[in-house]
């Protein structure tokens, strides 16, 4: 026990840190993660896109968990790093594309 009773509370432990409490919001949080990535999942073709977007899924839930209200941040912060993941991904691809079609047009002029 320390002397000093406000240095006392300072070493209380914080109630929202407590596993039981923590358990059951960190569960909350990851079924919202889930109800908001469904759609988004399900309006994609691509196995490699399905998986960058739950993995941005993922640091969102992991960077709302770090805020006051974790459940309020989590849809846009989601919705953020879904927009950054797909523009991410449409650059990707129109450099493969790129790159496809500049290796057709060598083979095409090395052969004629």
């Amino acid at each position: 026990m320390l002397a000093d009773p406000i240095l006392e509370r300072c070493f209380e432990p914080n109630p929202l840190l407590l596993t039981s409490r923590r358990g059951a919001l960190e569960a909350q949080l990851e079924q919202l993660k889930d109800r908001l990535l469904e759609p988004i999942l399900n309006s994609v073709e691509s196995v490699a896109l399905a998986q960058e977007l739950r993995q941005v899924a993922n640091e969102a839930a992991a960077l709302a968990w770090f805020t006051i209200c974790p459940i309020l941040v989590l849809p846009t912060l989601l919705e953020e790093k879904v927009g950054s993941a797909l523009a991410w991904w449409e650059r990707q691809e129109n450099i493969r594309h790129r790159e496809t079609g500049g290796s057709d047009t060598v083979q095409t002029t090395g052969s004629a």
